[in-house]
C-alpha cells in the first residue's frame, strides 16, 4: 500500500496513513471477484492450441508479486474491465 506523510492540523505531528486504491472490481466467470487495483501489472495475448482455435490468455502480477494466469472467458472479462478503467 503507498503510504503518504499528512500532517495532524490539532496534534501538529506529522502520521503515516495508507492510501487505499480505488476500487477496480471484475467477475469472471470461474475465479469469482477480482480487484483489479492491485494488479502491479496486466498483460494480454492470444496463444494458439492448435493452428485452428485462438485462445486468450491474461496473466496479472498482483503488488504481492503472485502471479496469476487467466484463460478465455475470465481473460476477455479482465481485458474489458481494463479497457474501461484504463480507457485504452
Amino acid at each position: 500500500m503507498p503510504q503518504n506523510k499528512v500532517k495532524d492540523i490539532n496534534q501538529n505531528k506529522v502520521k503515516d496513513i495508507e492510501i487505499m486504491p480505488q476500487p477496480i472490481v471484475c467477475k469472471t466467470p470461474t475465479k469469482g471477484w477480482l480487484n483489479l487495483a492491485y494488479a502491479r501489472q496486466v498483460q494480454f495475448c492470444k496463444i494458439y492450441v492448435n493452428p485452428s482455435k485462438e485462445q486468450r490468455v491474461c496473466v496479472i502480477t498482483w503488488s504481492n508479486g503472485h502471479k496469476e494466469g487467466f484463460f478465455d472467458l475470465d481473460a476477455q472479462v479482465i481485458a474489458q474491465t481494463w479497457k474501461i478503467y484504463t480507457k485504452i
